[in-house]
């Protein structure tokens, strides 16, 4: 019986979490990098497994560092301009990534998890170090 209810519990909470998905926005205000950071996020809320993160055309930091464990999974990424570079721990996409302007560097590994569509808008550019599947 705690077999099953423990399996019921795992498989909901995967379907939960296109649900309970926020949109989290990169600010970049705090002295480090990283992800984990809450004064790096607007509404210095930092994101969960699951959320869509959004990194704006103008913000004070460049430069992030995923500090999750690696391979957490995240639904989506999203660039509207600027020239990011983002470094760290290898993390999951379920939902792709959207380049709206700029030169982007992710310098670590993205697992897709399932069919998804990068899109890149003319005039803008992404370098990805490695994609795997899952």
């Amino acid at each position: 019986m705690h077999r099953i209810t423990l399996i019921l519990i795992l498989i909901l909470s995967g379907l939960l979490t296109d649900v309970y998905s926020a949109t989290r926005t990169w600010a970049g205000a705090s002295i480090d990098a990283n992800w984990q950071t809450v004064n790096n996020w607007r509404e210095n809320i930092a994101p969960v497994a699951g959320d869509d993160l959004v990194f704006p055309e103008a913000d004070s930091q460049s430069s992030s560092n995923n500090d999750f464990s690696p391979i957490t999974v995240f639904r989506s990424i999203t660039f509207e301009g600027g020239t990011y570079n983002i470094g760290g721990n290898p993390f999951g996409l379920t939902d792709g990534l959207t380049v709206s302007g700029g030169a982007q560097g992710i310098n670590t590994t993205i697992i897709l998890k399932g069919a998804q569509t990068f899109s890149v808008e003319q005039r803008s550019t992404i370098m990805i170090a490695a994609v795997s599947f899952w």
